[in-house]
């Protein structure tokens, strides 16, 4: 993801075992830990000096938070006792009641545990999660449903068929310095390099209004390496031959920036997508001739075609 830029290492205290009800009349009794005593305890009683963290992850094993996991967006502050500490907080579920089936394409080595935790993180970081932007036969206005989670390309999103954070999302994490960022303020002809390689321009931002800091659309161009080997399969392949196109929005519920990634090759099914199917499986901008375009009148920009593309890069 972090092209080697980031690593964790840490401590592990537990597993402890918390008084817990279980299910009664079919409803959860306090499955999460909780924050306050119950976390100050532990904290307190192992003797962990927690000014020399930067995060902090929870992991439970209970039938009944096998939903998935939460984490805050960055750091908040958390005092325990008469320490004050500024870390992320994230609490993911291990249970065996976890459904793994729709990550099984990723082998062995990758399952919903890895995912919320690679996702939680995301949050930890900073990041909000990657949405999709639905336009039903268009490909894009600016009065679009959002679709939550609906990057299914994006570990901040489904995650489910490909697993890199998109280029804008790389960009706010430091992991794209101005070398790696192809910034378009004009017309012309310009190549990426894939998004999982480790060098050259890899993500396009397009600048709309003559502003420099006005710039809504990421374009990236993905292969299928690595920890995105899922583009390989062919009933994803095509997404290699064209642009993933993301439109940039300000998330005021919670605050910051959201990546919400097009549908650029509208009307191909008549759902989004969902277990394996729908209109996301070809998501990427291929038009490859000058009467197939991507037009986008309010800012007056004009995408394509793509003149071409190397399947060895």
């Amino acid at each position: 993801q972090s092209y080697g830029q980031v690593s964790f290492g840490g401590d592990v205290h537990g597993w402890f075992t918390l008084p817990r009800s279980g299910i009664l009349n079919n409803q959860c009794q306090q499955p999460a830990i909780g924050y306050g005593s119950e976390l100050d305890s532990f904290i307190i009683n192992q003797g962990i000096d927690l000014p020399q963290y930067e995060r902090l992850i929870i992991i439970s094993n209970h039938p009944c938070f096998a939903t998935g996991g939460y984490s805050t967006i960055g750091k908040v502050n958390l005092s325990v006792g008469n320490q004050n500490a500024s870390l992320s907080i994230a609490q993911i579920n291990s249970s065996s009641n976890s459904d793994e089936s729709i990550f099984g394409s990723f082998g062995p080595n990758w399952n919903r545990f890895d995912y919320l935790l690679a996702h939680e993180m995301g949050h930890g970081l900073g990041l909000l999660h990657a949405h999709g932007w639905n336009c039903g036969d268009q490909i894009f206005s600016e009065t679009c449903s959002v679709i939550s989670y609906g990057n299914a390309f994006d570990t901040m999103g489904f995650g489910d068929l490909s697993l890199h954070f998109n280029g804008f999302y790389k960009e706010i994490l430091g992991w794209l310095d101005d070398s790696s960022l192809l910034t378009i303020n004009q017309s012309g002809r310009y190549t990426l390099n894939p998004l999982e390689s480790s060098s050259g321009q890899r993500v396009a931002k397009i600048v709309v209004g003559g502003d420099q800091n006005n710039t809504p659309f990421y374009l990236e161009y993905r292969r299928g390496l690595g920890f995105d080997s899922n583009l390989g399969r062919p009933n994803l392949f095509s997404n290699q031959a064209g642009l993933f196109i993301n439109y940039i929005k300000g998330d005021d519920s919670i605050g910051g920036y959201s990546a919400n990634l097009l549908d650029a090759r509208p009307g191909l099914s008549p759902s989004w997508y969902k277990e394996g199917e729908g209109d996301l499986l070809e998501a990427t901008f291929n038009a490859t001739t000058s009467e197939d375009v991507f037009y986008e009148p309010t800012n007056g920009l004009t995408l394509g075609p793509i003149i071409s593309h190397d399947d060895s890069a």
